[in-house]
């Protein structure tokens, strides 16, 4: 996007994610340009020279979507790039939504990082049975029984799109 908020160019991949995120669609005429002129515009009017979100897609699929100022002579123009938002990005996110607390987010990051609980109880500074109280409590949560189960509902159930569920206003899956 140019300085006056004007598509400059955008890959049919783009325009797919734009459809998705219903920034269009494309198929029934031009795109709706509005978020990605507020997305231009907050960066250009934050001081930063790039920045990312997290976004529900209507299919489901959390989609990553970095925003970045053109290293030229100060144009301002933006360059937005679209892609599935990997496990660690959605991790976070999935910690709150279960309601972790503070505590068991950093036992969960070490656990996706395929950390024994003796290796998390030294980075964290405390005894294994601690790591393993933390452990059964992000369980219980999750309603999962161990990493491998955790780690299939980040994957399974947070990061890939739920075919035919639908979204709500808040960006999460409403009840069937």
């Amino acid at each position: 996007m140019d300085v006056h908020n004007d598509l400059v160019a955008c890959s049919d991949a783009a325009f797919d994610y734009m459809e998705r995120l219903r920034w269009g669609p494309v198929s029934e005429g031009p795109v709706n340009g509005l978020p990605a002129m507020m997305v231009a515009g907050w960066l250009r009017s934050s001081g930063t020279l790039s920045t990312s979100w997290r976004v529900r897609a209507r299919d489901g699929e959390w989609v990553l979507i970095r925003a970045g100022l053109v290293p030229d002579a100060g144009t301002g123009n933006v360059v937005l790039t679209f892609e599935p938002a990997p496990v660690a990005v959605i991790a976070p996110l999935a910690a709150t939504a279960y309601g972790l607390t503070a505590r068991e987010r950093e036992v969960m990051g070490h656990l996706l990082a395929d950390r024994t609980r003796e290796q998390i109880a030294r980075a964290l500074f405390v005894s294994p049975y601690t790591v393993q109280d933390h452990l059964k409590s992000i369980y219980a949560k999750t309603g999962t029984s161990g990493r491998r189960g955790l780690m299939a509902l980040l994957t399974g159930s947070e990061c890939l799109p739920r075919m035919g569920a639908p979204i709500g206003p808040d960006g999460w899956f409403t009840a069937r």
